[in-house]
This record gives structure tokens, C-alpha cells and sequence, in this order.
């Protein structure tokens, strides 16, 4: 009797596992790339790389502000320094006399004020951060537009496939019953063992159809999973029907720019800035520094915090630096800097003409693709309507098995064709789709 609590424990669990296991239901193309937005694990990572770019710039941006530090300092004088006076300041002339100044503890506090009057280099320093953090967020839209591609694509292809795999099932049943009626044939003397293997070889091509279907439509589903960060055990259940999706595909007359050449672009950007950032080391620099103290000097070991021991310190420093020479180092840097402008214009200038061309070809690729697929939509409709045609006709003896399994293998064939063009015409669509993000 004391088991049954156990059982009873064990069971909950297992009802709780089905009940709160992963679950995700897709109702449109729209749908499954707003959620893969959403739920995309490595969008964290582009998120923060935004975040450190932004904390980036903010730490160089303010180059304008003044610097102020406390400081405090405390030197023991362990050997006082030697100065030679003439011995007639001490009553003793003829003579040299050396003599000690200062106090052998020496203690200095005060704050520290300092201001870049003119500095351009930190100025397009913190251009270069800036630029830096646009970049950081084109990348991130960069990787939407891939993620958005490739939900896309994962999701049509587990549409079409389990069209595919649907169609198979009903041939696979087909063929069964083919091999049936061919074998009681067979036994009636009527066929002989050649048609035998013959309909059993058209029952396992495509058995081998149906399963290669599913393989296909299970790494779709497992990509998708990917791609929401769910777990290998999550349900993915795709609400938009085959029949919908297959009467949906828009004309299209133009895609939106590849966000890539967005990239390109604040790259040379940043490479214009930093042609700018080393031409600025042969400028002169200012700066101003104030510095409010006090100092306290004595001869024991200790510190007073009276007032009357202190003595106030301040002073304020114009500060000028003009680079004269530095052993080429900032030519160098500099020609290094314009060779890498130089590199992303040409870049840039390359990535927009193929880019051109790519989207150009895109179109036509669509188009052309969508256009091939109706015709094979059709070729597919009258081939299953001439294969039905033919069963019946080889039932009632009128035709042979093999001109029977002629026109089974041109529907098998128009079924291939028209789901591999669909196939292949949704993934133009992804692609399309996709730079809308």
C-alpha cells in the first residue's frame, strides 16, 4: 500500500511534462519571422554588442569636458640635498659652506583641474566610436535579415515537403494495391514474375520517396527549433495549409536594398575618419591645468590637520604641444589609414554593382521561376489524371502493366519537378522577403 503515493508522484510528473512542454504554433509566413525575431537566441548577442558600442563611444565622446582629480603625496626626504654657499652669508668669508634647505617630510594635497583647449584628434577619436556603434547596429539588422531569410525558407520548404510527404502516402497506398492486384494476376496466370518484381520496384522507389520526404521535413522542423531557441522535444505545428500557401505567391517588380551595402558603407565611413584621426597627430595640441593646494613641511614623522600647518598652493599651467619628429611612425600610420580608405571604396563601389546584378537576376529568377512552376503545377494535375485513367483501364485488362507504369512514372516525375520548382521558387520569395525586415 505504500507504494502507491509513488506511483501516484511519478505519474503527476509525467502529466506534467506533457502538459508544459514546448509548444509553438505558426499561422503565416508574416507569423513565423515576427517570432523568430522574438525568440532568436543570438539576437542577445547583437543586443549586447550594440550595448558595448554604445558605452564605447559615451567613454570618448565627452573629450570636451574638463578632468579633475584629488591628489595627495607624501615624500620623505631620507637625504636632504647639498647647496654650496659662499661663507659670506654665514659670517665666513673666503670659505664655501654647504648648506641643506627644505624639510625632510613633505606632504602636498590638492585637486587637479585639466582642459583640452584644442585637441582634434580626440574629437575624431570619438567620430570613430560613433560610427562604431552604427556599425554595431547594421549588424544587427544584417543578421534579421538573414535570420528572416532563413525562417522563411525552412518554413516553406515544411509546407511544400508535407505537401510532398501527403502525396507520397496516397502513391505509397496506390502501389500497395498495385502489387496486390499484380500478384493476383500472378496467381490467375495472367501476369507473369517479371510484372511481379515490376510493381514491387515501383512500391519501394516510392517508399524510398515517402522517407526521404520526411527526413527533409524533419531537418526543417529541427532548423526551425533552432532558429526559435526551442527544445529538441518542442512541437512546431504549422497552421497554414499547403493549398494556401501554393495559390499566395505575390508578383513581385522590386526588392528592397541588401542591408549588407549599409554595412559597406559606414565601414569606409569610419576608414574616412580614421585618414582624419592620423593626419591630426601633426596638429598641434592645447591644454589648460589648474592645480588648488596645500603643502605641509616637517621634520618629525607625522601629519598635523591644522589649518595653520598647511600652507596653500595654486598655480595654473598653459600647456603647447607641436609634433615636429617622430621617426616617420605617423606618415606610416597615416598611409596606412588612407590604403585602408581606399580598400572599403572599392569595396563598396564593387559590393553595389554586384549587388545590382544580384537583385536584377533575383527578379528574373522569381519570375521565371513562378512562371515554370505553374506550368509543372498543370503537367503534375494531367499526369495523376492519366495515371488514375490508366489504373483503371489496366483493371479491366484494356492496357498492359508496363504501359500502366509508364504513365505512374510520369506522374512520379511531374510530381518531383513541380515540388522541386516550388521549392526552389519560394526560396527567391525568402530571399525577397527578407529585406523588408
Amino acid at each position: 500500500m505504500r507504494t502507491y503515493p509513488i506511483y501516484f508522484f511519478i505519474l503527476l510528473m509525467v502529466l506534467a511534462t506533457c502538459v508544459f512542454a514546448q509548444q509553438i504554433q505558426i499561422s503565416s509566413i508574416d507569423d513565423a519571422i515576427a517570432q523568430a525575431l522574438e525568440k532568436n537566441p543570438d539576437l542577445e548577442s547583437y543586443k549586447l554588442n550594440q550595448e558595448k558600442a554604445e558605452r564605447d563611444y559615451k567613454s570618448v565622446s565627452n573629450y570636451r569636458l574638463p578632468t579633475i582629480s584629488a591628489t595627495f603625496s607624501g615624500v620623505n626626504n631620507t637625504s636632504l640635498p647639498v647647496t654650496q654657499l659662499p661663507g659670506e652669508l654665514v659670517g665666513q668669508p673666503g670659505t664655501i659652506v654647504e648648506a641643506t634647505f627644505g624639510a625632510k617630510y613633505n606632504y602636498n594635497a590638492g585637486i587637479n583641474i585639466s582642459k583640452n583647449l584644442l585637441d582634434f584628434q580626440a574629437g575624431y577619436t570619438s567620430d570613430i566610436a560613433r560610427v562604431n556603434m552604427e556599425i554595431a547596429e547594421a549588424n544587427h539588422s544584417l543578421y534579421k535579415q538573414s535570420l528572416a531569410e532563413q525562417t522563411a525558407l525552412y518554413y516553406f520548404t515544411a509546407i511544400i515537403t508535407q505537401k510532398a510527404v501527403d502525396v507520397q502516402k496516397i502513391d505509397f497506398e496506390t502501389s500497395i494495391n498495385m502489387v496486390e492486384l499484380v500478384e493476383q494476376k500472378f496467381s490467375q496466370g495472367i501476369l507473369d514474375q517479371y510484372a511481379v518484381n515490376r510493381s514491387r520496384m515501383n512500391r519501394n522507389n516510392i517508399s524510398q520517396n515517402l522517407n526521404t520526404y520526411t527526413i527533409l521535413l524533419e531537418q526543417c522542423r529541427s532548423n526551425l527549433r533552432r532558429l526559435y531557441g526551442l527544445e529538441p522535444s518542442a512541437d512546431i505545428r504549422l497552421i497554414e495549409t499547403f493549398v494556401s500557401l501554393n495559390g499566395g505567391m505575390p508578383i513581385v517588380g522590386e526588392v528592397a536594398p541588401d542591408k549588407s551595402l549599409e554595412l559597406n558603407s559606414l565601414q569606409l565611413k569610419q576608414a574616412d575618419y580614421r585618414v582624419k584621426e592620423q593626419r591630426a597627430k601633426w596638429y598641434p595640441q592645447i591644454s589648460l591645468t589648474n592645480y588648488i593646494g596645500a603643502q605641509q613641511y616637517r621634520d618629525d614623522f607625522g601629519m598635523s590637520f591644522d589649518s595653520d600647518s598647511w600652507s596653500k598652493v595654486a598655480y595654473m599651467s598653459l600647456n603647447i604641444s607641436i609634433p615636429i619628429f617622430n621617426k616617420f611612425t605617423t606618415k606610416n600610420q597615416y598611409q596606412s589609414a588612407i590604403v585602408d580608405r581606399n580598400r572599403y571604396r572599392h569595396t563598396l563601389k564593387q559590393q553595389q554593382n554586384e549587388s545590382l546584378l544580384a537583385d536584377q537576376l533575383l527578379l528574373k529568377e522569381y519570375n521565371y521561376s513562378k512562371a515554370a512552376t505553374d506550368a509543372a503545377k498543370a503537367n503534375f494535375t494531367l499526369s495523376r489524371e492519366n495515371a488514375d485513367l490508366q489504373m483503371q483501364k489496366f483493371k479491366q485488362g484494356i492496357i498492359s502493366l508496363e504501359t500502366y507504369l509508364d504513365s505512374f512514372d510520369d506522374y512520379l516525375k511531374a510530381e518531383v519537378a513541380y515540388l522541386n520548382l516550388l521549392v526552389d521558387t519560394y526560396s527567391y520569395l525568402s530571399r525577397i522577403l527578407s529585406r523588408n525586415i
